[in-house]
């Protein structure tokens, strides 16, 4: 069985429409949650409007489970230009953006400030994110941070204190409902993230700086998401490492639940990468 769900957006990117797509194995039909229409085996056709419906076909292969599409945005601010005030400045308003175009995670990743600026930034980051966002603040490695600034959770580096103490320390300090992240680069730390209780994983990197292929790279990626299962819902892995419009297909296809970078979210329109994402996941699934 393949569940597949997803955000797809309108021309401006905002996100318009959910489905829930699961085919059975008993009678080979798909149910859409919504309005949608499986006709033909192996076929659905969804209307999106009153002239527009989207039709592709699905097949109960044994794929990675298909769950929301995730995207996280990894902070740079020294990537825009200007003095350190005019930086900060940019990188709080993309925040904004990102996270009113529908990113799921903004990874504050600023690794050159004390704890204190990086509190003082990280709550000013928290007061940029729409009210009514989906957008969820993770700091880079400070659990401390991450509670006094009000944050959604934490990012683990590769190599750092496991998942399941991050969140023990958490609830010790009185906070609830931590989403922790780890960075991992190989089979065996995206299954031992797993296995700690990680909320996702970002894995690379999978391709070169440049957007270029690496083999090897991506058929690593592909490994980590499909190592053996384990009890419970399976971790989602996000690609990361010179991942673009023109090669994010191959990350879908390898099985990736979701896209992180920094200047593929750092740059251009926010709502237009983000609907472009989406709309690529879309056509990779098709094509499946």
């Amino acid at each position: 069985m393949r569940l597949i769900e997803g955000i797809y957006g309108d021309k401006t990117g905002a996100p318009t429409v959910g489905y829930s797509l699961r085919s059975h194995a008993c009678c080979g039909l798909c149910t859409v949650a919504g309005a949608a229409e499986a006709s033909g085996r192996g076929t659905v056709r969804i209307p999106l409007g009153e002239h527009l419906t989207l039709s592709f076909a699905y097949s109960p292969v044994n794929q990675p489970r298909r769950g929301p599409t995730l995207l996280c945005y990894i902070t740079d601010r020294k990537q825009f230009p200007g003095t350190p005030e005019a930086q900060e400045k940019q990188l709080l308003n993309r925040i904004a953006e990102c996270a009113a175009a529908g990113v799921d995670y903004i990874q504050l990743r600023e690794k050159d400030l004390s704890a204190r600026e990086l509190e003082t930034l990280a709550s000013k980051a928290m007061s940029a994110i729409p009210g009514s966002s989906r957008a969820r603040l993770l700091i880079n490695s400070r659990i401390d941070v991450a509670l006094a600034s009000g944050a959604h959770g934490v990012h683990l580096p590769a190599g750092s204190l496991p998942a399941s103490e991050a969140r023990a320390i958490w609830a010790r300090a009185g906070g609830a409902g931590a989403i922790i992240g780890v960075s991992t680069h190989s089979v065996a730390e995206a299954a031992s993230a797993e296995a700690h209780g990680a909320d996702f994983a970002v894995f690379g990197p999978v391709f070169e700086k440049s957007g270029t292929m690496n083999p090897a790279g991506l058929e690593q990626l592909k490994q980590a998401c499909l190592r053996p299962a384990i009890a419970g819902a399976q971790m989602p892995v996000l690609a990361l490492g010179g991942v673009t419009l023109e090669n994010a297909l191959l990350c879908f296809q390898a099985g990736a639940a979701g896209i992180a970078g920094i200047r593929l979210f750092q740059r251009g329109d926010a709502a237009e990468i983000v609907s472009k994402l989406r709309a690529v996941l879309l056509a990779g699934l098709a094509g499946l």
